[in-house]
């Protein structure tokens, strides 16, 4: 399978410099079974392939489509999926590789999973529905800086040379557990 399917919001670029590791708790429930079933290989491979909509370019990309596309199979035989559930499962394992992958790189400023669970929590659901679509206003960058602040992080205390950076991650960790909770939702209705 070197193309799977897969509704992602239009800000999902190509990354670089990626490092495996991940602050969220493995679950054990239907939804989460891709993420627990495929065997991570190259973590930056990965969330190229993620953020590109599943899509392999490279060799190596398409290898890792491929391996995402086992392990799908597996759970679709697992569970009995139908398209719409191995559509949402896909989503969620998305969203988890987007978070990780942010909680990870965020981590050095004392940003971790639980932080980023509390942030979104305190963003509206026109603002959740941003990050998503690619489309923040200034007024939501603004209402997600003072998020951010609530949990404890003070923008203005990130380097000045490492706050693009941190608000591309930030943005990213957004994007992935908000696609989470949402896969979450409807994949329980």
């Amino acid at each position: 399978m070197r193309r799977i399917a897969l509704f992602l919001a239009p800000t999902l670029v190509a990354v670089t410099g990626i490092a495996p590791a991940h602050a969220q708790a493995d679950r054990n429930d239907p939804i989460a079974c891709i993420y627990r079933v495929y065997h991570k290989s190259d973590w930056a491979v990965l969330v190229k392939v993620v953020r590109q909509g599943l899509v392999g370019q490279t060799g190596d990309e398409k290898a890792e489509v491929d391996r995402i596309g086992a392990a799908t199979k597996r759970c679709r035989s697992q569970y009995g999926w139908g398209k719409k559930k191995e559509d949402l499962a896909l989503r969620w394992f998305a969203g988890r590789v987007l978070s990780g992958d942010a909680t990870f790189n965020l981590k050095k400023y004392g940003f971790d999973f639980e932080k980023l669970q509390a942030l979104v929590a305190r963003l509206d659901a026109p603002t959740r529905a941003a990050y998503l679509s690619g489309q923040v206003s200034n007024e939501q960058s603004q209402a997600t800086l003072a998020a951010l602040a609530a949990v404890g992080i003070d923008f203005a205390s990130i380097p000045a040379e490492d706050r693009a950076m941190f608000a591309q991650k930030l943005s990213q960790g957004i994007l992935g557990l908000v696609l989470q909770q949402e896969a979450e939702a409807a994949f329980s209705a």
